[in-house]
């Protein structure tokens, strides 16, 4: 190099066409270095190594790219420029070398600082390489000198810019939240402004001298060697190839990131899929859809098929179905089909199912309507559940209830039998014997007057205590009702305990009689007497409404007065001393019956026993089925 004391500069221009694009180019390539990032952190293996080697051609061209069209945008008054083969080779795989490395660290050192701050140093040394390796391919008939300031400068940016794109592909990692796409956005353009500035830095310490008489020759030959003429055409091409590198590149990870996102899904699905088998396995739960217009279409799980003892491997046809169902319950099954149809309402019943294998289930069946457009139901969808265990278990507790009210209530009567025994052979035998006293006394008094009336009211007050005491005595006992007509008794209870008291009875029967057990039929007859009793003593009453009710689960005696009413205690306390109330209760509860007491000052009383035919265990009902049948589409 020649120096002169005073040395002119060329002045060289920029195409501000071409500095856009190379700035355009410098954002995208920025970008797609930061989705290559995040598509190799996300990646292990041999998928690893295709995207770092893919990715650091595609990023390596993009920033090449973008120095190339920026030095293509560079203008030396009419001078033409033309670069060396040699030199733009050596720079592109430079470029490709740094953006490899760098995808290397970031794949090695995401969340360290020590690899990183070296990567840094060593893609910026060497993408300001490519810079300078570029500018040394730069021919034209000028003297190139460089301003070591602004040299350094640009080094400094290019390492600066590579810890940024670094640090920035470690923080982002293979997040795809929405912020994170909005900052990675926002990363490349301040990314791509800072390639873009170390590039134009580097142009800048660039200084173009005029060629010195004497070497002219050495200059003109320098410009005569074959090399790639600098053009606007050349740019375009450059442009429009790193444009679809880029593009594919972009698309690529685009694709990756999709079909990887899918492959999540479908393992949460099937995770999903495997956790539902399984919760419907141990609940004894199974799910499915029927098509009503195409029944061969619809779906069915593996535990649904295991409920109901099927083959997977065939769909259920609505037959089949229909011949699963109980025959005690497939009167009820069209029924409960039309009904569901009609009115579009959701399906829930329990029924049972004969299994192929002959035994019998109790399910519990839940199903939902969907209907089309034209408000038509087309599908039914919903669930089964296999509740016999729960059913045998319900059983085996009630029979135990049962045995202990049983054993409760024969010991109750048993000890009030004793009681009136007792007080029948004790007291009452002693009281007849004092009224016979007192009788034979009477009969031998002739006078006075006085005291022979005295004695027979006190002869009198003894008979009616001693017919009233033998009367206490026999109700204490249970009564005899097995084998009569136990709708006529209870009338004739209420008359003989009416007789008398000017009270109307008005008695209803409903219902065809069944016969009951004794047990209940006693409770019942108890209660019944006990309520007339009460309205005889306390109501003031005119008229007694006395209704026995056969329905079709239970039996049922009311009794209603136009008494007096009084305040009904929830605790059925004793009222002035009588335990009237309070005994009906205990009779109910022995037998597990529901008993309602209801009154108002001034407005009578009702007292009303209810006793379901599976408590009482009617013989009618002991061969009633198990709940309502389910429809075939609540059964699937």
């Amino acid at each position: 190099m020649i120096q002169l004391p005073v040395w002119a500069t060329l002045a060289g221009t920029y195409s501000a066409t071409l500095v856009t694009a190379s700035v355009i180019v410098a954002v995208l390539a920025s970008y797609v270095a930061l989705q290559l990032a995040s598509r190799v952190i996300a990646t292990t293996g041999r998928v690893r190594l295709a995207w770092l080697l893919g990715g650091a051609v595609a990023m390596g061209a993009g920033i090449w790219a973008m120095h190339f069209v920026g030095m293509l945008a560079f203008r030396l008054e009419d001078r033409p420029i033309t670069y060396d083969p040699l030199h733009l080779t050596l720079s592109v795989l430079v470029a490709v070398a740094a953006s490899g490395f760098a995808l290397w660290v970031v794949s090695l050192g995401a969340g360290s600082w020590r690899p990183l701050t070296l990567g840094a140093v060593a893609m910026g040394g060497a993408i300001a390489g490519m810079h300078y390796l570029g500018m040394a391919g730069l021919h034209t008939a000028a003297v190139l000198t460089w301003r070591p300031e602004l040299v350094a400068a640009s080094v400094g940016i290019a390492i600066l810019a590579s810890g940024t794109g670094l640090g920035l592909a470690a923080w982002f990692q293979s997040d795809e939240s929405w912020t994170t796409r909005l900052r990675r956005r926002l990363a490349a353009v301040v990314l791509g402004c800072a390639i873009a500035g170390m590039h134009y830095t580097g142009m800048a310490a660039a200084r173009f001298h005029p060629v010195l008489p004497g070497i002219e020759t050495a200059a003109e030959a320098r410009i005569e060697t074959p090399g790639v003429v600098a053009t606007e055409g050349l740019a375009f091409l450059v442009v429009v190839a790193t444009l679809i590198i880029l593009g594919i590149a972009l698309a690529g990870s685009v694709a990756d990131r999709y079909f990887r996102r899918l492959a999540v899904e479908h393992g949460r699905v099937r995770a999903s899929e495997a956790a539902l088998a399984e919760a419907q396995r141990l609940s004894h739960t199974g799910s499915f859809t029927r098509n009503l217009l195409r029944p061969e279409e619809g779906s069915w799980s593996a535990e649904w098929y295991r409920i109901f003892g099927l083959d997977p491997s065939s769909p259920p046809s609505l037959q089949k179905m229909r011949d699963l169902i109980h025959p005690e319950d497939a009167a009820r099954v069209e029924e409960l089909v039309r009904q569901a149809i009609g009115e579009k309402t959701d399906f829930d019943a329990e029924y049972r199912v004969v299994l192929p294998d002959g035994s019998i289930r109790h399910i519990h069946g839940v199903s939902h309507p969907v209907v089309d457009a034209s408000g038509e139901v087309v599908e039914f969808m919903g669930t089964v559940m296999d509740v016999t265990e729960r059913k045998q278990a319900e059983r085996a507790v009630r029979r135990a209830r049962d045995r202990v009210l049983q054993a409760r209530f024969a010991a109750m009567i048993e000890e009030r039998t004793r009681i009136a025994r007792e007080i029948h052979d004790t007291l009452l035998q002693g009281f007849t014997g004092i009224a016979l006293q007192l009788v034979a006394a009477t009969s031998r008094v002739s006078h006075p007057p006085e005291a022979i009336a005295a004695l027979r009211e006190l002869i009198a007050l003894a008979q009616k205590t001693l017919k009233d005491a033998r009367q206490a005595v026999w109700d204490m006992r249970e009564p005899a009702l097995a084998g009569v007509d136990f709708p006529a008794t209870l009338r004739t209870a209420a008359e003989d305990g009416l007789r008398g008291a000017g009270i109307v009875l008005d008695y209803t029967v409903q219902g065809v009689p069944r016969p009951l057990d004794p047990e209940v039929e006693a409770v019942v007859f108890r209660v019944g007497q006990e309520a007339i009793a009460n309205v005889v003593k306390h109501a003031t009453a005119h008229t007694v409404r006395l209704g026995l009710s056969y329905g079709t689960r239970a039996v049922q005696l009311s009794v209603n007065d136009d008494g007096r009413g009084f305040a009904v205690d929830p605790d059925f306390h004793a009222y002035g001393g009588h335990w009237g109330l309070l005994g009906m209760r205990e009779r109910a509860n022995q037998i597990r019956a529901k008993l309602s007491v209801r009154s108002l000052l001034g407005h009578g009383s009702e007292i009303v026993i209810r006793v379901p035919y599976a408590i009482g265990g009617s013989h009618s009902s002991r061969s009633n089925p198990a709940g309502d049948p389910a429809q075939t589409t609540g059964t699937g």
